[in-house]
């Protein structure tokens, strides 16, 4: 998890794939489930939604509540949780919103009944960016509020800064500008004081948002143009699609369209190379 959080992509998806040969050479159900669930969250990073999602679905299936709870207690969080709530997300972006909706509330029933607060901190934030991904702003602050509630009273500083990020964001959505702008960025500067670096790029698109609506579109457009630039070094392609369409709504504003794809669109030479996506088959309902 260390070189996921740091948006060492390359290093974490070496490292699953390792773990995931281990774990077929000794069938050993845990192991499987651990490693299913650490491709899948990497994957879900690099933007490869069909791959992530038969990572995050096998790890789900493995999931033994009853071994799972004294793993727990030398864990960080409960992976049965966050990879329902990882789940959620794959399936927005993969066009099945009805599915995502029901994983994620499969995620916020279990972490209540775990009642493990670092589970729940993680399921709410997650939650936060799925209600964002759906423009649901008055939920979205819901969950972010939850988020900020656990880990001021658990000293979350991770979750603490993803909850003022969201909390900002939905505020600005609903239009409370400033208030919302000035929450944004001092979530995302104690963010980056944590160390963490992955979600940087749609930490980025919801503080252009944010921008564009304070009237500070130039700035915005400045902040998505820094991002794109990132993506070909971390291979975070997750939420490129969300920075281009982002950039593409602040640049209708400023009568620059076109701009954002075209940063887009210029030759990059990927971090690492990227799997083929599975068949067309593959993608039907789960």
């Amino acid at each position: 998890m260390y070189y996921h959080v740091h948006a060492e992509l390359r290093t974490a998806h070496e490292l699953g794939e390792e773990l995931l040969r281990v774990a077929h050479r000794w069938q050993e159900p845990m192991l499987l489930h651990q490693a299913h669930h650490a491709l899948g969250i990497t994957t879900t990073d690099r933007g490869v939604f069909v791959d992530a999602l038969g990572h995050l679905e096998q790890a789900v299936t493995l999931y033994a509540p009853a071994q799972h709870g004294a793993h727990l207690a030398l864990s960080v969080y409960d992976t049965g949780v966050i990879c329902r709530a990882f789940a959620a997300h794959n399936l927005w972006y993969l066009g099945y919103p009805d599915q995502a909706a029901q994983r994620n509330q499969e995620a916020l029933a279990l972490a209540q009944e775990l009642a493990h607060p670092y589970s729940s901190a993680g399921t709410f934030g997650l939650a936060a960016t799925c209600a964002a991904l759906r423009r649901e702003w008055h939920r979205a602050e819901e969950r972010a509020e939850a988020v900020i509630a656990l880990s001021r009273e658990h000293s979350f500083s991770y979750f603490l800064a993803w909850g003022m990020i969201m909390r900002g964001w939905a505020l600005s959505a609903q239009g409370r500008h400033d208030e919302g702008l000035a929450q944004l960025q001092q979530g995302l500067a104690a963010y980056r004081a944590t160390g963490a670096a992955v979600l940087q790029t749609y930490w980025c698109v919801l503080l252009a948002e944010a921008l564009s609506k304070a009237e500070q579109t130039e700035a915005g457009l400045r902040i998505l143009d820094e991002a794109l630039a990132t993506i070909s070094t971390s291979g975070e392609h997750r939420s490129e699609a969300n920075c281009i369409g982002c950039g593409e709504n602040c640049c209708s504003r400023r009568g620059v369209v076109g701009r954002i794809r075209h940063r887009a669109s210029r030759p990059r030479k990927p971090a690492f190379n990227k799997p083929s996506p599975s068949p067309a088959s593959s993608r039907q309902s789960p």
